[in-house]
C-alpha cells in the first residue's frame, strides 16, 4: 500500500477562518478590553497558522517560524509577527 501525505499551506487555513467567518464569531463571544493592539480573533488565528507546518519542534521556536510566514497577509494588514508576543 502506498501512503502519500500533503500539508495544509496556510493561506488555506486562514481562508477557511474567514469564509467561515470564525473570527467574528470569537470577537462577539470574547469583545476586546484594555489596550490590547490585537482582536482575540487574530490571536487564535495565529494559534491555528501554528498547526501546519510547525509539527516537530519546540515551542520557544515559534517566534521564529512566524517570522517566516507573511503575517500580514495572512493575518490582515498592520500586523506583524512581534505584535502576538507580548515584550
Amino acid at each position: 500500500m502506498l501512503v502519500t501525505t500533503r500539508s495544509f499551506d496556510h493561506g488555506i487555513v486562514s481562508g477557511i477562518y474567514d469564509e467561515l467567518e470564525i473570527g467574528k464569531v470569537i470577537d462577539e463571544v470574547l469583545p476586546k478590553y484594555g489596550q490590547h493592539k490585537l482582536a482575540h480573533s487574530i490571536v487564535v488565528k495565529a494559534m491555528l497558522l501554528n498547526c501546519p507546518g510547525f509539527t516537530n519542534s519546540h515551542l520557544y521556536t515559534y517566534f521564529q517560524y512566524l517570522e517566516t510566514l507573511p503575517i500580514e497577509r495572512l493575518s490582515g494588514p498592520g500586523i506583524s509577527a512581534s505584535d502576538l508576543f507580548l515584550e
